[in-house]
């Protein structure tokens, strides 16, 4: 019948991260620097409305020190909200961390709109994420 076709092409939601996400990434991997910065990268373009990049500068190395803000730019300035940061990559060999920032400003991103709570949360907040303190060291420890 035309529903049971209708329901084969919808895409099964887990209650973990999405199926169908606009930002498609390996977490089964370790990003380096460049893998890091692409993904924040796309990030902000395929969620313009709640997700912007800036730098807070460049590293001894040369490299940007990315902060990915997270909030509903909509429902207010990011600096008019509570705020929550995240940061990785403190040290050269806390490789771990890196992913979890990642994964978080991620999992919000792409859950807006399909969770309520975490909906709200990004609607009511402002979440800032670097991802790595130290590029350079990461890097190199890779």
């Amino acid at each position: 019948t035309a529903e049971e076709l209708e329901r084969e092409k919808t895409v099964y939601q887990p209650m973990g991260a999405p199926a169908d996400p606009k930002v498609a990434v390996r977490w089964n991997m370790y990003h380096d620097y460049a893998q890091a910065t692409g993904l924040l990268r796309a990030m902000a373009k395929a969620h313009p409305e709640r997700a912007r990049l800036r730098s807070l500068g460049k590293s001894y190395g040369g490299r940007e020190m990315w902060v990915l803000t997270v909030t509903n730019f909509a429902s207010g300035d990011d600096r008019d909200k509570p705020a929550f940061w995240a940061q990785g990559a403190i040290h050269a060999n806390e490789i771990q961390a890196t992913e979890a920032v990642l994964y978080s400003a991620w999992y919000l991103l792409e859950m807006y709109g399909r969770n309520e709570h975490l909906t709200r949360l990004v609607d009511e907040r402002t979440f800032y994420f670097l991802p790595m303190m130290s590029p350079d060291s990461r890097d190199a420890h890779f």
